[in-house]
């Protein structure tokens, strides 16, 4: 009977809508992050601060070197910011999981979904570690998040791709998964390596959010397009182009 039930729920599309919903709550990340910015003392800096510094539980002057600038860091409603970042991870990985059926079918939508979840965790595991308290677990969340939407985005579009209904979709999902990963590779190569002019003048903070934003903005985007698709029972795995 339970059986039954999950397949009833991917049949007549709760699933799908439910899991789009839970993508277009990713907005909640970016409406955060917009007031908690303004709550600084100081002005914070989209081209030098990073979005982390605004779950950073102290205030202080974080020094930089020759290639990196200094910067400020005073984020009063880090509270908010990293219980955030928490609920960022928690729909990122649960809606993939029901958004798995009909948008990210087969092994490859498998392992996609399974990317999605790591992804997730990423983001949950920044929330959980401030920079200024755990900065080798807050990285590691952060790479698992950039890499692992990016990775997950490519696979999810060879697989939409794959599907007569979807194709336009999922070619435009691959483009832009490839599209972030090349992102991730050069604000990786240029911060680790100090090579400045790989942040493409937009300055560290401003290219990891380069990085980071398109992430939220495409499961927003995938999240309507899939609420406002009718649902085929008889078609379990495609959508309506």
């Amino acid at each position: 009977m339970g059986k039954n039930r999950t397949c009833g729920l991917v049949g007549n599309g709760v699933a799908l809508k439910l899991g789009a919903i839970v993508w277009i709550v990713s907005i909640q990340s970016f409406l955060m992050q917009w007031w908690i910015a303004s709550t600084w003392p100081k002005p914070y800096s989209p081209s030098i601060n990073f979005i982390s510094d605004l779950g950073a539980t102290s205030c202080g002057i974080l020094l930089g070197n020759i290639q990196h600038a200094a910067r400020y860091v005073c984020s009063p409603e880090h509270h908010w910011m990293n219980s955030s970042f928490v609920l960022s991870g928690i729909t990122i990985g649960i809606g993939a999981i029901l958004l798995r059926a009909r948008l990210m079918p087969g092994a490859l939508g498998f392992m996609a979904t399974s990317l999605f979840i790591t992804s997730g965790i990423g983001v949950a595991m920044v929330g959980l570690n401030p920079e200024n308290m755990q900065i080798a677990r807050h990285i590691v969340g952060a790479y698992l998040n950039a890499y692992g939407a990016s990775f997950a985005f490519i696979l999810m579009g060879i697989s939409l791709a794959k599907q007569r209904l979807n194709r336009r979709l999922g070619f435009f999902i691959l483009g832009f998964g490839i599209l972030f990963l090349l992102f991730n590779i050069l604000y990786t190569i240029g911060f680790y390596g100090n090579l400045p002019f790989l942040s493409l003048g937009l300055g560290d903070g401003g290219m990891e959010k380069l990085c980071n934003y398109p992430i939220g903005i495409l499961l927003i985007l995938i999240g309507f397009y899939a609420l406002f698709q009718k649902i085929h029972p008889n078609i379990p795995l495609t959508l309506e182009a």
